[in-house]
């Protein structure tokens, strides 16, 4: 079937006409019908198996399939488009008949001995289905039964009255063409539906088959796994025994070549159960197989994750990195010692919160004074929430090391930089402001390797450092932010760079951050989403990376929170492609053809290079912390009077008292601007006296401004002490921060 159809271009042009055909169940359009009748220059095709047909207007419908465009079409009258509806209707049932028998042959092909067998253990909900479908397809046919009854009447009363008023002819052509064409969609629905009625009962055996095969499947596999299980066991109770003795003599070797019996029948028995699927070809078994890996490697984090880490030190309770991979690397004697970090915290106490509740202990209160309430915190301050966001997959730039590829190495410290958001999505309290002067330290040395000093270097404007270090790398940031609400949302727009070198190649990295937004600050439910550009760079190398995090839009058809970019050399060939999501993993494949700078890319095998944690169970009621964030403010005795591990407020709610807490933070803040203003009265005498103001004015402690010659912007940078003052407990010259009367 040929014709001619106007077809919707645009806004600017409007409807054109263009030469359509249907042809192998296929609709084609042509810009004339020389190309058409020659079957060149086809413009676009739909296949029509999966397309669907809406009547619009009195002229025009559309035919769109799903992930495809849609083709919105005009006739020259209804009768035409009548007529090509109906064609396009005839040509997708021919298409679906010839896919669904092929379908049907194949699936009776797949194994013979089954489909001829008793089918005693029929699926109840397919049956059930089936008959649902006769049910609901029998009430169809008696609508449309009475439908055409009704047409047929009307049509005669119609006659009839034509024959009385000869004059009214003329007005009722057009009622008659339209009640033909209700007529026509009637007939062709109700034969369409029978239709689909002999499809579908020419499928129930084939749909039964598939049941049973499915059946046989999973009953092997459970007897595989028990028999695993079984031969599990007793290979443990061997290893058990085998341990009992402190040497091991002829017994243990008995119990060890004893084990490798079992090993080795265990392998015998899983390689016979394999063989005996035979019914499951090898795509399936891939599948299956890589499936069984993904799902050991989510329990195996679970179970990691599930119990405290064990940390193993030296004999005398301190542990010691060799300087093999650096000289700069310093001997750690102190901080690292053997032990077991905590997995867990308080539940949060089920305290609502409301806006009068807020507001009602700020009645009769100096404005200067009030403190905002601690219900809408988490217990953790913004020091050590910079810390778990920068560090908390610190993996990744450990295998990030022994990569020798630079353009391949970029691509994993892409995904590094993006991993530091993947708690945003669902950490959506406050963490407490840090007072000026307050520290954080973390020393995993002994089971991650590394160990990180923070320090609150400013408050107005709020300005956080970090210096992190382990035997192959240096990581440091100065972070400062500035808020804008604009109504509905509010955004935060970090300033400042991250820093990350690694030792052995000097490869020097820095990367700025990407705008976080908060949303439905007024009403509605919390949500936060991350926009705009992150650009890494290599400044050893020249290589860059512009990874974009991509805002989140309810017309976009792309997963949320994606992210995406590609890694140039200096050249500006395109080497690698990164992409994800920040919230879920990150993947980087190469790019084929980039040195080519042609427009159209081809990429490699795509390689996953990080996926994040699986949240916790009951993660709500402890504030959606990971474990590694429930380690952050464990108590220890041994840190500065100024870490915030020390801070009674944070403690205090912590352990579930919210008033208390409240007090405790209102009485800090306060304590707060006395040092401020006695600081400040201090630079007033110098000013008075002609004297240097500086000398009065706050000064860090571990850190110091200076001019980053990368990017030329000004940053404090670590200028140590910290943690030769810890290994020697001096903490003379700390402020007295978390005192309270």
């Amino acid at each position: 079937m040929e014709g001619n159809l106007q077809r919707w271009t645009g806004y600017l042009k409007g409807y054109q006409w263009r030469v359509f055909a249907l042809r192998d169940g296929c609709l084609d359009y042509f810009r004339s019908t020389k190309d058409c009748q020659n079957r060149v220059n086809c413009r676009g095709s739909l296949p029509l198996r999966s397309c669907r047909i809406e009547v619009m207007g009195r002229c025009d419908f559309i035919v769109s399939c799903p992930g495809s465009q849609a083709y919105y079409l005009r006739a020259t009258d209804e009768a035409d488009r009548q007529r090509w509806i109906t064609g396009l209707e005839l040509c997708r049932k021919e298409a679906l008949q010839s896919s669904d028998e092929y379908s049907l042959v194949d699936s009776k092909s797949v194994d013979k001995e089954e489909s001829q067998a008793a089918d005693e253990d029929e699926d109840e909900s397919i049956v059930n289905l089936e008959r649902s479908l006769k049910f609901q397809l029998g009430e169809v046919e008696s609508c449309h039964a009475s439908l055409g009854q009704h047409v047929h009447g009307l049509q005669r009363e119609l006659s009839a009255l034509e024959a009385s008023q000869v004059g009214v002819a003329k007005q009722l052509k057009p009622l008659f063409e339209k009640i033909v064409l209700l007529k026509m969609t009637a007939e062709a629905t109700l034969k369409r539906n029978n239709d689909y009625l002999v499809l579908a009962n020419s499928q129930s055996q084939a749909w039964r088959m598939v049941v049973q095969r499915e059946r046989q499947r999973r009953r092997r596999l459970e007897e595989a796994v028990e028999t695993i299980a079984r031969q599990h066991n007793v290979l443990e109770s061997a290893v058990n025994n085998q341990n009992i003795g402190d040497e091991p003599g002829e017994d243990a070797t008995d119990g060890m070549y004893e084990s490798r019996s079992i090993g080795a029948t265990l392998e015998d028995d899983c390689a016979a159960r394999c063989r005996s699927a035979t019914s499951i070809s090898d795509e399936e078994t891939e599948d299956i197989f890589m499936d069984c890996l993904e799902e050991n490697e989510e329990n195996a984090n679970a179970t990691t994750s599930a119990t405290p880490l064990q940390v193993s030190g030296a004999g005398d309770g301190s542990a010691e990195l060799s300087s093999s991979a650096g000289d700069n690397w310093p001997v750690v004697t102190c901080g690292a010692q053997s032990r077991t970090y905590r997995s867990t915290i308080p539940d949060r106490p089920d305290v609502p919160m409301n806006l009068w509740s807020i507001l009602k202990n700020f009645i009769g209160q100096d404005l200067s004074r009030i403190a905002m309430p601690v219900m809408i915190n988490e217990p953790l301050s913004f020091l050590q929430r910079l810390c778990e966001v920068d560090l908390e997959y610190s993996e990744l730039l450990d295998r990030a090391v022994s990569i020798e590829n630079p353009a391949e190495q970029m691509a994993a410290v892409c995904a590094f930089a993006v991993a530091s958001y993947s708690s945003t999505s669902y950490r959506i309290k406050k963490p407490f402001n840090p007072l000026l002067g307050e520290t954080f330290e973390m020393d995993r040395t002994a089971d991650l390797g590394w160990r990180c000093i923070c320090e609150q270097v400013s408050h107005h404007p709020p300005e956080s450092a970090i210096h992190a270090e382990s035997k192959e790398w240096q990581f440091w940031e100065d972070y400062t932010m500035t808020t804008k609400f604009r109504g509905k949302y509010a955004q935060i727009l970090p300033h400042g760079s991250a820093h990350l070198l690694f030792r052995k190649t000097g490869h020097h990295y820095t990367w700025n951050k990407p705008v976080t937004t908060v949303h439905n600050v007024i009403v509605g439910k919390l949500w936060i989403d991350s926009s705009g550009d992150m650009a890494i760079v290599n400044h050893t190398t020249q290589d860059k990376c512009t990874i974009t995090f991509h805002e989140f839009s309810y017309f976009s058809k792309s997963a949320p929170r994606r992210v995406s970019g590609i890694v140039q050399d200096k050249t500006g060939a395109r080497l690698f492609q990164v992409s994800g999501t920040w919230d879920g993993s990150i993947s980087y494949s190469e790019v084929l053809n980039g040195r080519l700078q042609q427009k159209t890319l081809q990429y490699g095998e795509p390689k996953l290079v990080w996926k994040a944690r699986p949240v916790p169970v009951s993660h709500e009621a402890k504030y959606n912390f990971s474990e590694f964030t429930c380690s952050l403010n464990e108590p220890d005795d041994s840190v500065a009077p100024t870490d915030t591990r020390r801070r009674p407020d944070q403690r205090v709610m912590e352990e579930g008292n919210f008033d208390e807490a409240n007090k405790v933070k209102l009485i800090l803040e306060e304590k707060q601007r006395q040092r401020r203003k006695v600081r400040e009265a201090a630079v007033a005498d110098l000013k008075a006296q002609g004297k240097d103001a500086s000398l009065a004015q706050y000064k860090p402690r571990y850190f110091r401004v200076e001019k980053d010659t990368l990017t030329g912007l000004s940053m404090h940078r670590y200028v140590g002490g910290y943690w030769e003052a810890k290994r020697r407990q001096n903490w003379q010259d700390s402020l007295d921060l978390y005192t309270t009367p």
